[in-house]
């Protein structure tokens, strides 16, 4: 685990560095969405072919 994840400068309590990641990781999962999503499609045809 990489402490500097959890502790911020700017932030005095824990709970804030941790709202901080969770805005921080939710950006990045939107941003990976359509990639993941393709990429789930894809699983899910190549399991169909299995069949």
């Amino acid at each position: 685990m990489n402490k500097k994840l959890f502790l911020d400068r700017n932030s005095i309590t824990f709970e804030n560095a941790a709202e901080k990641n969770c805005k921080y990781f939710l950006k990045w999962a939107t941003g990976r969405l359509p990639f993941l999503l393709k990429t789930g499609q894809e699983m899910i045809s190549d399991i169909k072919d299995l069949f």
